[in-house]
């Protein structure tokens, strides 16, 4: 007799619900990267159409960078790392070609508009990742760690992503440096260095005090696409406004300062002169006693009234 609820080496094994689990797992995953093989394919061979047909000297360039491989056959490419050969990545001496013009004014109003978009992708970001922070500041605040944690997570995906849009600005810029350098777009489309992407107001790392305090560069240039004849002042966002507000009002407290301060200058030199004045007048206010004693009277009194017309000088 066996005990309940054992079962002897050789008997067979019970008919479970879990039996063939993930059998077709296999095939679901060929048949998914089999279809994102076909898809990118097609996709690199519209690209090489598009290259061939609408780009001159592109077929040469995809010949000289072709290199076969050991078995004598062209690498495997895919349309993520293929390079597009825009004229900006043409050497000099074939995108300065006459018939080359047309195509480089196309790209160069395309990457003006991508710059300009990446501008202020970047902007918007910036705005986001300050509420963000100044949330955190008002409602997280010694509470526990995994609210904390998790919005310092998130800070650091949205730097990520700034960092992507400031990489898409960046190139873009160079590809402009290269087909017009000296257009009308350097003046809304400077360069963008690291330590210019911040604001839209002062952060609390700042070492500067709001007096000292400047904007980056990046939010005081329209956009490039904008009209010359009106600004866009649907561009300005609230947080930009609101900035807009401190700093005049920071603007409007300084010369209100400097007229006090002026003020308290007039009365500084009027109450020294007063008070030189005064001891002058003291000189000769006592008559009687030894002439000793009212010679340094008199002194004191030009001495105390010398101190306050050099104080006043």
């Amino acid at each position: 007799m066996l005990k309940s609820g054992l079962l002897p080496n050789n008997s067979p094994p019970t008919k479970g619900k879990g039996k063939g689990r993930g059998k077709g797992k296999g095939k679901k995953g060929l048949k998914k990267l089999a279809d994102t093989q076909e898809k990118d394919n097609v996709l690199l061979q519209q690209i090489r159409n598009s290259q061939l047909v609408y780009t001159p000297y592109a077929a040469t360039l995809i010949g000289a960078n072709l290199t076969l491989t050991e078995n004598g056959l062209p690498p495997t490419q895919n349309a993520a790392t293929t390079p597009l050969y825009l004229p900006s990545s043409f050497p000099a001496e074939i995108h300065s070609q006459p018939d080359m013009k047309s195509i480089c004014e196309k790209e160069c109003r395309l990457r003006e508009a991508q710059a300009d978009d990446a501008l202020f992708d970047l902007r918007r970001q910036r705005c986001v990742m300050q509420g963000l922070w100044q949330f955190k500041k008002l409602n997280m605040s010694g509470t526990s760690n995994r609210p904390n944690t998790r919005m310092l997570t998130l800070h650091k995906q949205m730097q990520q992503k700034v960092m992507r849009i400031a990489d898409r600005y960046r190139r873009a810029r160079a590809a402009l440096v290269v087909l017009d350098p000296e257009g009308d777009w350097c003046t809304c489309l400077k360069e963008l260095k690291n330590e210019d992407i911040r604001g839209p107001g002062k952060e609390a790392h700042e070492g500067t005090t709001n007096s000292r305090y400047e904007p980056s560069w990046i939010w005081l240039v329209p956009r490039a696409m904008a009209s010359n004849n009106q600004s866009d002042m649907t561009e300005f966002n609230d947080s930009m406004r609101v900035e807009w507000a401190k700093t005049r009002a920071r603007a409007m407290r300084w010369k209100e300062e400097y007229v006090l301060v002026q003020e308290e200058m007039r009365h500084v030199l009027a109450w020294h002169n007063y008070k030189a004045n005064e001891w002058e007048s003291q000189v000769d206010q006592r008559t009687s006693g030894d002439r000793s004693i009212l010679q340094g009277v008199s002194a004191y009194a030009h001495k105390q009234a010398h101190i306050a017309h050099r104080m006043a000088a």
